[in-house]
């Protein structure tokens, strides 16, 4: 069974980008266009991880990371922001998340990132895992 993430940002070339990034992986893929869609989605169905901007219409990526947290049955989805944000200027709120990524991003470490807080112990695409990087 494909493990499910959510991808939310209001950027319809980034979406664009990851959805052509996982394509061939076994990731099922949901979108979110704003922070409130995000919240439905996230409420509605069975997610394994959540990847937010921080800057979104209708509640921002720490709204949203603030919601799982909250809520019992999403505290445990791992979170990565993707932001054009510098985590320094993110500041306390970045904690949050299980990651950080400064926008532009590196596909393949967020891959890595992502395989990792999966808990994949087998990579199928021959990317190293996170724990191997240099």
């Amino acid at each position: 069974m494909n493990k499910k993430i959510l991808i939310a940002d209001d950027e319809d070339d980034l979406r664009l980008v990851l959805k052509d990034m996982f394509r061939g992986h076994p990731y099922e893929l949901t979108f979110a266009r704003n922070g409130e869609e995000a919240i439905k989605k996230l409420d509605a169905r069975k997610l394994d991880l959540a990847i937010l901007d921080i800057s979104m219409p209708k509640a921002g990526g720490y709204e949203v990371c603030r919601h799982m947290k909250e809520d019992p049955v999403l505290k445990h989805i791992p979170i990565i922001i993707l932001s054009a944000f510098t985590h320094d200027k993110a500041g306390d709120q970045a904690s949050l998340a299980n990651c950080y990524m400064h926008k532009p991003f590196d596909q393949d470490l967020l891959l890595r990132t992502v395989i990792d807080l999966l808990g994949n112990s087998e990579n199928q695409n021959g990317l190293p895992s996170a724990g191997d990087r240099d």
